[in-house]
């Protein structure tokens, strides 16, 4: 039966997927030409799939199919469908099973053609309601030109919930399951979805890749005899075709009306068998009695002792670790820290376990020019890793990772030598800045200046004799040095010239005077570097970075800005290690910038001694760079509400308390200093 204008709400003709989504893979990886949609045939009793997948490069992680598993038959040329009691019975009971409990969803029926008995009488029912629905006719989809899949089925929305009914009456196959990883089912975990289908293709179809966030899966199974009453209402049409008796899956069709009325309700528990799933059956309903809910397991709160991967870098105080073996993406151990903390308390409390691994480069995480991602963001866009901890968020990393904020960020800091007192040949020159001394010179230049034209030009009218430039020069600095001339002029204009001077010589000979006695009590230092604006003050001097800073947030600040300041310290900046920084800060004229927490605690464990005295001096303020630091979860990760419903209360109390109190710090700089203290006793032995 073919659809009619009014039944037909909405008829979604898609094309081809976007070549950027690769099968198996939740990533986008570019540059790569994939044929996604299989042409399948099928035969009875037989398993025929062909599949096409164009060669992906070495550059991917794996290669994996939509599916590995045999593809059921369907029986062909079959005539006229026709929708009997049968077809509303069992259309009702699957619309039930979609719509119980998602008031307010987006709906969406998936088929894969036109002969679809069930459908029609879906789609009549739904027309029905207010709610948003769309149909996907798998068979057009292959023919049309429409590319975005993403929009067309989910309605280019942000709806409050999505519910999906695939109708796989007439089989299951590899174009289904592809679709839906071309729609990104994996992205919503708590959609609703449903299959009709056959009973026996349940365990297949609940188990596919598309499905692997998915929490609660629905598979409405429905026996031989119920499957083909749907297709041949009489019992003369069955018998006519040849469908009465042993069909081809060895099932005996009955001659009369005596088929099972019942629906197999068959559900996954996702984290069941080590994460790998299980499909179970959940109940089983009678056509002809009202539909009952079904009880699943609790996936969100308990993940049954699931194998999680993290993939981390060392920040202290927030991650820090101990690398088992040098290999590229090791397992490593935790050492007491934030996260360490953190993983403790919510894999106890959602009962999972866990694995860190470094990130196979020892990077952040940086975009390339092909679109993908190194380190820790590139083991996520790959699915090689479940979450990563403490890490910063930005625009361009959000469309990688579902970032779930933990810590205030820290900020970086400038490390410099510490202020030096200035040497004894200052000391004449320190009570007065330079400003002052430029004042004073200028002014008894001036004076000078002044006060010799006035006695020249009174000595050409008068006759008299007059100074000698020389001579205004001492009579000025004699002044100011509290050693005046006996010799000076007798004129009126001279005289009131040299008692302003002697006024003004006064007032700068006692400002000196106290200022020399306040230096020489409390002897100065040189000043402080605080900020980039210090930092590029300083003449001749230099600078650097941890590199690993390079390969993450702060390199994607650096490019960003537009701050003058920031692009002349990044234009002079120098990638270097931890210590290869710290040493050339003791030789002077250098700064090392790094995040302050992490190389403050490095600096009081193996720089500074029992006295706590250091010769380093971390900047005050510091310069905030990166967004607040995190949890990336890959997206879709169908765990992440549970962790973020008990990071939420721990972010606002524990963890703040850690910080401010300096827990972990604290019992780090006491754990190095120890270890220190037993090697050098060992040395000593």
């Amino acid at each position: 039966m073919r659809f009619s204008p009014i039944s037909l709400l909405l008829l979604l003709r898609v094309s081809t997927v976007d070549s950027r989504y690769v099968a198996g893979l939740s990533a986008p990886v570019k540059g790569v030409e994939t044929t996604v949609f299989a042409n399948i045939t099928h035969q009875e009793d037989e398993i025929k799939r062909n599949e096409t997948i164009a060669s992906i490069g070495s550059e991917l992680p794996e290669k994996r199919p939509w599916s590995s598993a045999p593809i059921r038959g369907t029986i062909s040329s079959l005539p006229a469908l026709e929708v009997n009691d049968m077809t509303t019975s069992i259309g009702s009971m699957a619309w039930q099973a979609l719509a119980l409990n998602t008031s307010g969803c987006h709906y969406a029926l998936v088929i894969l053609n036109s002969q679809q008995p069930l459908a029609h009488f879906i789609i009549r029912h739904s027309s029905l309601a207010s709610e948003p629905f769309v149909v996907i006719n798998l068979d057009r989809l292959m023919k049309s030109s429409t590319k975005n899949i993403f929009d067309n089925v989910w309605g280019g929305s942000n709806p409050i919930c999505r519910a999906m009914l695939i109708d796989v009456t007439q089989g299951v196959n590899t174009l289904i399951f592809g679709f839906l990883e071309t729609a990104k089912l994996w992205l919503w975990p708590d959609a609703r979805i449903v299959f009709l289908g056959r009973k026996k293709s349940a365990v297949w179809s609940l188990t596919q890749p598309a499905l692997r966030n998915t929490l609660q899966p629905l598979y409405l199974g429905l026996q031989e005899d119920v499957l083909l009453h749907l297709r041949y209402k009489s019992i003369s049409l069955r018998r006519n075709l040849g469908v009465v008796g042993n069909n081809s899956y060895g099932t005996k069709i009955q001659e009369d009306e005596d088929y099972q009325k019942i629906i197999h309700v068959y559900g996954r528990c996702l984290y069941c068998n080590n994460g790998q799933g299980l499909v179970t059956l959940l109940s089983t309903w009678s056509l002809e009695s009202k539909f009952s809910n079904v009880n699943h397991s609790d996936s969100k709160n308990n993940l049954q002792g699931t194998l999680l991967r993290v993939v981390s870098m060392p920040l202290f105080p927030y991650c820090d670790y101990k690398r088992n073996t040098n290999e590229p993406a090791s397992i490593v151990t935790l050492r007491d820290s934030l996260d360490m903390r953190m993983l403790t308390t919510v894999s106890t409390s959602l009962n999972f376990s866990y694995e860190v691994r470094a990130p196979w480069d020892g990077q952040w995480g940086i975009p390339t020019n092909t679109g993908n991602w190194t380190g820790l963001l590139g083991t996520i866009q790959f699915n090689k890793a479940d979450f990563t901890t403490v890490m910063s968020t930005n625009p361009q990393r959000n469309t990688i990772v579902n970032h779930e904020r933990v810590y205030v960020a820290d900020v970086m800091a400038v490390v410099s030598l510490k202020p030096q007192v200035l040497p004894p040949y200052l000391v004449i020159v320190k009570p007065f800045t330079v400003e002052v001394w430029l004042c004073l010179l200028i002014s008894s230049i001036l004076w000078c200046m002044i006060m010799w034209i006035l006695q020249k030009t009174r000595s050409s009218f008068s006759g008299e004799d007059g100074l000698l430039l020389s001579e205004t020069f001492f009579l000025g600095w004699a002044a100011i040095l509290e050693n005046p001339s006996r010799r000076h002029p007798a004129n009126t204009t001279a005289e009131m010239m040299l008692i302003w001077w002697l006024l003004a010589s006064l007032v700068i000979i006692t400002g000196f005077k106290s200022s020399l006695v306040a230096y020489l009590t409390v002897q100065s230092k040189t000043k402080p570097i605080d900020d980039f604006r210090d930092l590029v003050s300083q003449p001749g001097w230099k600078w650097g970075i941890e590199k690993s800073m390079l390969t993450g947030g702060p390199l994607s600040y650096f490019k960003a800005s537009s701050d003058p300041i920031v692009k002349t310290v990044y234009n002079l900046l120098e990638s270097v290690d931890e210590t290869e920084g710290l040493a050339k800060v003791l030789k002077g004229g250098y700064s090392f910038l790094n995040l302050k927490n992490d190389v403050s605690t490095k600096i009081a464990s193996y720089h500074t001694d029992s006295s706590g005295r250091s010769p380093y001096y971390v900047s005050k303020h510091g310069h905030r760079m990166l967004s607040d630091f995190g949890w990336g979860f890959r997206k879709g990760a169908p765990f992440r509400p549970g962790i973020t419903r008990i990071m939420k209360p721990l972010d606002r109390s524990r963890i703040n308390r850690f910080l401010g109190r300096g827990d972990v710090t604290t019992s780090r700089v006491t754990q190095n200093r120890r270890e220190i203290s037993q090697g050098d006793q060992r040395l000593e032995g």
